[in-house]
This record gives structure tokens, sequence and C-alpha cells, in this order.
């Protein structure tokens, strides 16, 4: 795991190169439409559900880990690194994004008018609604090629 103090340990050129073979082999890599670093959430401490976790945070990692592979996929598909196309990546990102925010917006419609038809009131300020996890995770799943 990366902290201040295992960088400290490693030289310089050491460290540069370490960083430079991940963005290579895509264990980090940018997404292109949030400036964001994206890296290895696969094994990502802030990634593990705890023991008593609920079902929803247990999808909620699953999906996080399936999006990371879905986006490090279509790098490979688009020719990544020897011959990147980074237009039609871009194109084909943004593609991926409008998709997932498309089923993302379903379905939260959908639980907002599960709410009025019960005579309740939606809860905003969830980061993901009720039933939104297991809308994203087909999608993901095929996205990242499981």
């Amino acid at each position: 795991m990366w902290t201040i103090e295992t960088c400290r340990k490693k030289p310089v050129e050491e460290f540069f190169e370490d960083a430079y073979q991940k963005f290579m082999n895509l264990v980090w890599f940018p997404e292109p439409d949030r400036g964001n670093m994206i890296g290895d959430v696969e094994n990502s401490m802030w990634n593990k559900p705890t023991s008593d976790a609920d079902p929803a945070e247990i999808r909620g990692a699953k999906n996080r880990v399936n999006e990371y592979r879905a986006v490090r996929k279509l790098y490979v598909d688009h020719g990544w690194p020897d011959a990147f196309d980074g237009e039609a990546f871009v194109r084909a990102f943004k593609d991926f994004r409008d998709t997932l925010f498309g089923i993302e917006t379903t379905a939260k419609k959908q639980y907002t008018m599960r709410m009025a038809a019960e005579g309740k009131q939606r809860q905003y300020g969830l980061v993901y609604v009720p039933g939104e996890q297991e809308a994203r995770e087909p999608y993901l799943m095929r996205m990242a090629g499981d």
C-alpha cells in the first residue's frame, strides 16, 4: 500500500519508474471527463466492504471494481499503449458515461415514483438510491468483460 513513508524509502528514480509502469499497465489511468485519476480500485483499502456490510454496500464495491475494469478495457480496446486512438477512446468513454448516467437517472426516477405512490417523501442526499446499484450492475459487468 502507498503511504508517504513507503515513498520516502525509494529513490526518486525508482518512484517515478514505478508510477510510469502503473500508467503503462493501466493500474492507474485518467478519467477524461472528470480530470480524476483512477487507481487500482480492485486492491484499494477504500473499496473493501466491512464484514457486517449490507448487500447494497457489497454490490457498490463490486460495481466500483467493474467500472474500473470497464474503463481500463476501453483503453485497451482503443489501442493502449502502442496504438492508442485518443479521440475514439474519448467518444467511447463518453458513450459509456452517458449510458451509465441514463441507467442511474432511470433508477432515481423509478425510486421517486415509487416513493410518491407510497405517499412518502423521497430521501435526497443519497449517493445511490435504492435499486440504483442493482440497475448499474449488469451494464458494468458486461462492459468490464465479465
